[in-house]
């Protein structure tokens, strides 16, 4: 679902098939364990839950990429295209924007600019994701082993829009595409 007609535009999530994909897969899944083991977490109520907690799952990449007008116009490489589609999306007020969207009236105590470092820009990302979930307005694209969470539907790019309803229609495994 984010990968057919996307994938030029905006690269592809994280494969699970290979070396890199299979070690990120593997810490990913122990520290999501880790935190429902030992955190107090709040019971999931959204319509796409992957779990009976809150919890749930978040690519970068393709979060922002599908709020970017023309993705295909950045000149990115699959190492850099998370920094420079949250620069692109810092640039051109897309976060702000989201967030406006999500708690309207609200400000950042902290510029998302002042984040430089790949990893706390993807965490800010991820933290955006689910606060989507807690404000009940979010997309999905998943089936029955999972969902990933992607920005409100309203904010997603015509494009995007178009391509993951073209993408839904034509497959035939269940995938789907949800928004709140």
């Amino acid at each position: 679902m984010l990968t057919r007609r996307l994938h030029r535009k905006i690269g592809k999530p994280g494969q699970s098939s290979t070396p890199v994909g299979k070690c990120l897969n593997k810490h990913a899944n122990s520290f999501a364990n880790t935190v429902l083991q030992h955190c107090d977490l709040a019971c999931a109520t959204h319509a796409k839950a992957i779990d009976d907690k809150a919890v749930v799952e978040a690519f970068p990449s393709s979060f922002l990429g599908l709020m970017i007008e023309d993705p295909s116009t950045l000149t990115v490489r699959r190492r850099n295209r998370s920094d420079l589609f949250f620069l692109h999306c810092f640039g051109r007020q897309t976060l702000d924007r989201l967030i406006d969207h999500l708690l309207p009236g609200r400000r950042q105590a902290k510029r998302p600019d002042a984040l430089t470092n790949h990893d706390e820009r993807a965490a800010f990302v991820c933290a955006l994701t689910a606060l989507c979930v807690a404000a009940d307005d979010y997309a999905a694209v998943g089936d029955h082993d999972g969902w990933i969470i992607l920005p409100p539907y309203a904010l997603l790019q015509p494009w995007a829009r178009e391509d993951q309803e073209a993408n839904a229609a034509a497959e035939s495994g269940g995938a789907t595409l949800f928004h709140s």
